[in-house]
């Protein structure tokens, strides 16, 4: 059974409903406070985050190739795009709170796959595991001796050139390893989604990676210390390259350095929390390979265990979503999923009028969520009577001709 088609716009409906799925992952990643609450409510928070990115970008791939196939000046199109998208990101950046807006990084992805869309399809997987490779180099070997992110000043960015590199190695989005999953994208979007089992194949091979970055690269990395610690019946303990990165930062020997955290951080999981914390630190501060980190698969790591496990869960939401627009209409998702622009826009600025996450409990924060959501999605509805597009999404395409 094909993928269906929008007769007014030609758009897979599918996609559509998968980025909407995106940007409420990410609204949800941005309004729930990580740490709170427990079961459920808590699980999919956690899950979300570093998850709905990756999805938002692999169906940020899918668009880049079927701009290329559809425009007679790809290239133009994709600098345009960054052009806007760009000063776009940074004004929201600094219009916002306690976010870490993508639109700036999309702006860098834009001009890198001008470059990229030249690759045969074969090459683009290839490079994409490249990239995720690089990623965990330079994580761990060059992006503490640059300057950290500083993405959430906004036009800071401008002021300070080191701060270019926030958008590129050391940001909350680097190109190396983000772009993998635009071209993750890129690739999916020179298949065709009505070819014979094509979203179920997808959802299969998501399967597969999900589980095995995911699921199999926080096991790995539970027994190896990918986090940097160790716990034990006396209390959590330091990775030993890190302890020695600790001590030579604190001008201690190795003994005296790991007496003085033996005694800061107790047998409790306040204890492990804290040492977790230190070596995050650490990492962060001091350049250092440890190989164990590799299986690091918490959200936004940077390293390939979350790289490998986010694309399985983009492509089985993706494959999910083409099958179930076979079947329902999902308009209002659709709806939405189109205006995935204006949407992101809309729910970086309004966090700033809703209270702190700290003074509100978890369910209170799915709340809001669903109350926003909801609100947005009238409006979407509203605006699509009158317009073809959403108001951003019809800034994006000034210079296109389309």
């Amino acid at each position: 059974m094909a993928a269906t088609t929008n007769p007014r716009t030609g758009r897979i409906t599918g996609f559509d409903v998968a980025r909407a799925i995106a940007i409420v992952g990410m609204m949800v990643a941005h309004y729930v406070e990580a740490g709170t609450g427990s079961g459920m409510a808590a699980s999919t928070r956690d899950f979300v985050d570093g998850r709905a990115m990756p999805l938002f970008m692999v169906l940020g791939g899918i668009g880049i190739s079927y701009l290329v196939a559809r425009s007679a000046r790809p290239d133009r199109d994709l600098l345009t795009r960054a052009l806007i998208l760009f000063p776009m990101g940074i004004a929201l950046q600094e219009a916002t709170t306690d976010i870490a807006i993508i639109l700036q990084y999309y702006a860098v992805f834009f001009v890198v796959a001008t470059a990229l869309r030249h690759l045969p399809t074969v090459w683009l997987l290839a490079v994409a595991a490249m990239v995720m490779v690089a990623g965990a180099l330079t994580k761990q070997l060059v992006a503490p001796e640059l300057p950290s992110y500083g993405g959430w000043d906004g036009f800071g960015v401008f002021v300070d050139p080191g701060l270019w590199w926030s958008t590129v190695l050391t940001g909350y989005y680097p190109v190396f390893p983000a772009m993998a999953f635009i071209l993750v994208g890129m690739w999916l979007g020179r298949h065709d989604p009505a070819g014979r089992s094509f979203a179920e194949r997808l959802v299969v091979a998501g399967l597969v990676l999900a589980f095995a970055g995911s699921w199999g690269g926080a096991w790995i990395g539970d027994q190896v210390g990918a986090d940097g610690v160790y716990v034990e019946a006396a209390g959590p303990r330091l990775d030993a390259g890190l302890l020695e990165r600790y001590a030579e930062e604190e001008a201690l020997t190795p003994a005296e350095a790991e007496a003085e955290l033996a005694e800061r951080f107790p047998a409790t999981q306040a204890g492990v929390d804290g040492m977790t914390r230190l070596a995050a630190d650490i990492e962060r501060a001091t350049p250092g390979f440890r190989w164990q980190r590799l299986f690091d698969a918490e959200g936004h790591s940077q390293m390939p265990a979350w790289v490998i496990g986010s694309t399985g869960t983009s492509l089985v939401a993706i494959g999910v979503s083409l099958i179930a627009t076979r079947a329902i209409p999902l308009r209002t998702m659709t709806i939405v999923g189109q205006m995935a622009l204006t949407f992101y826009a809309y729910q970086a600025i309004v966090i700033n009028w809703t209270p702190e996450r700290p003074t509100t409990d978890i369910g209170t924060e799915y709340l809001l969520v669903a109350g926003l959501t909801a609100a947005f999605a009238a409006f979407a509805w509203l605006w699509r009577l009158r317009f073809r597009r959403g108001p951003l999404e019809a800034l994006l395409r000034i210079g296109s001709g389309r």
